[in-house]
């Protein structure tokens, strides 16, 4: 080949590198321009060899991850935001995304928490959150709880000792005007009483029950009425039947005897449901718990379309009955319990198995299988 042929092969393929090379420039600038995924993918599409690709590329990642942060992040499951963190564990928002985390894994734990509403739900709460915000209510609702708990101890006991110790507990309280007003009606009548004992006549006894805060006739009557009912839930009690249980809480509904009554009629359905055709119930599944806790947190989610009751016979014995799609939760001691649940349908067999609650945080989920 001649040199003037040369030449002009050489500059002939120098006008194509310049003009090839030009148009995949403004191919780029022009995805850039738009800085959309969609342009940058059709721009690594039509160049595949441009020396553009790798940074067309990483432009990408960063589009893919803000489109990802943009789609979740208003959401309330944090499964979303551990999800973004799989996927970019240095990305841009990846300290909101675990603040969120942290932020929803609270909420939930509170929520828990405040619906069992006792010292073990509040105190497993700051054990967890010991910093937050709520753990200053967490430790005011543990008092709350306390107080009212002996409030209802010195009210069921109904004595003088009772009401002194608890305005020695909580002086100024609430209930303080009818602690001194009950302490003034009781110490009255105990004096009336000392003294008309102490005469022996039948004139100071009739003077007794003509000043004492209830008439004496009343006091007869309401006496024979308590026996009646005291004599009525000992024969219900050693019946055994749930008919006749119902009946006693109805007829009754402000007996003394009315938590033990619930209790005992949770316990004699669980006995009926393990006595009639029911499947075998998977074990609940331990999610948590501490060694020095006494009580045990037990989740249920309801999974089925029927209303579901779960009942929990042991120590202390729960009812607990959640709609389609709802969860709840139940604050029962250690020890171990017989568990029943069934739905509102005659076509469903019940389910039965037993647990040994001790101190954790327990989970089951109930769905129907076809």
């Amino acid at each position: 080949m001649r040199l003037g042929e040369l030449k002009r092969l050489f500059w002939t393929v120098l006008i194509c590198l310049i003009f090839f090379g030009c148009k995949g420039t403004k191919k780029f600038q022009s995805a850039k321009n738009i800085d959309s995924i969609d342009a940058y993918e059709q721009f690594i599409d039509d160049k595949p060899k441009s020396p553009y690709v790798l940074q067309a590329n990483e432009r990408l990642k960063q589009l893919y991850e803000e489109k990802m942060w943009v789609s979740i992040e208003s959401s309330t499951e944090s499964q979303d935001f551990e999800a973004y963190l799989k996927t970019y564990p240095r990305g841009n928002h990846a300290s909101e995304a675990t603040t969120n985390i942290e932020r929803i894994q609270l909420e939930r734990d509170w929520s828990v928490a405040e619906t069992i509403n006792s010292e073990p739900s509040y105190t497993k709460f700051i054990e967890d959150h010991p910093l937050s915000s709520e753990a200053q209510i967490a430790k005011q609702k543990i008092e709350e709880v306390q107080f009212e708990r002996d409030w209802s101890v010195a009210e069921r006991d109904h004595t003088i000792q009772g009401y002194e110790e608890f305005e020695r507990m909580h002086p100024d309280s609430k209930y303080h005007s009818e602690i001194i007003s009950t302490l003034l009606e009781m110490e009255a009548l105990l004096l009336a009483k000392e003294k008309a004992e102490g005469l022996n006549s039948i004139k100071a006894n009739q003077d007794y029950g003509d000043n004492s805060p209830s008439n004496r006739q009343a006091t007869i009557a309401g006496n024979r009425d308590k026996s009646s009912k005291e004599s009525e839930w000992q024969k219900v009690k050693a019946s055994g039947n749930v008919s006749s249980i119902r009946r006693y809480l109805k007829d009754y509904p402000s007996s003394s005897h009315h938590s033990e009554a619930e209790k005992l009629l949770i316990d004699f359905e669980v006995d009926e449901i393990f006595k009639g055709d029911h499947g075998k119930m998977p074990p609940m599944e331990k999610v948590g718990g501490s060694a020095n806790i006494h009580r045990n947190e037990v989740r249920i989610n309801n999974n089925t379309d029927y209303v579901l009751t779960v009942r929990c016979s042991g120590n202390e014995s729960q009812k607990i009955v959640m709609q389609p799609g709802k969860s709840a939760s139940a604050s029962l001691s250690n020890g171990k319990y017989k568990i029943a649940a069934s739905v509102n349908s005659s076509s469903v067999n019940s389910f039965t198995g037993s647990v040994n609650l001790k101190g954790a945080i327990y989970e089951s989920t109930y769905y129907i299988k076809p």
